[in-house]
């Protein structure tokens, strides 16, 4: 099974080892704020490094990728997944938003997270009662949401 972190990295905290994921995909422009063609990540639980192949191998994935030679020859572990050139002004913006996640703890994210999605709603039914015939986007038990436009 291949987990979808897409829209939860940095959103909610995660736990590959205690949740024991084999593999999982996401990317860096939303949440940890990477903006548009940040950087994608993949995680592959150990035992599984060496093994998986790569469907679509790139020159980056190459064990030399400067040798420019005719035969492909994967990387070691999770590097022989890397398939092109990435943007360098994008790694620089994912690069700058990564320094303020490292400042603080993943649960202060999430509890920053809800406390704004509350607010949110408790505005919506302050400022506009009756005038919105819907409920909010998000459940209002906490532990069955995601972050504020997580859906």
């Amino acid at each position: 099974m291949l987990w979808d972190f897409a829209h939860s990295t940095g959103a909610v905290p995660l736990d590959v080892t205690g949740c024991d994921v084999d593999f999982a995909a996401g990317c860096g422009y939303k949440y940890l704020n990477g903006g548009p063609g940040a950087p994608a990540f993949l995680y592959v639980r150990e035992r599984w490094q060496g093994v998986l192949e790569n469907p679509l191998p790139g020159w980056l994935g190459h064990v030399r990728p400067f040798d420019f030679e005719l035969r492909y020859e994967p990387a070691e572990e999770c590097r022989r997944f890397v398939t092109s050139s990435p943007s360098m002004i994008a790694l620089a913006s994912l690069d700058g938003a990564l320094d303020l996640f490292e400042r603080v703890t993943m649960d202060q994210i999430r509890a920053k997270s809800l406390a704004l999605t509350d607010l949110f709603i408790a505005l919506v039914e302050d400022r506009l009662p009756g005038v919105l015939s819907c409920d909010p986007a998000r459940a209002r038990d906490a532990r069955q949401s995601g972050g504020p436009s997580s859906r």
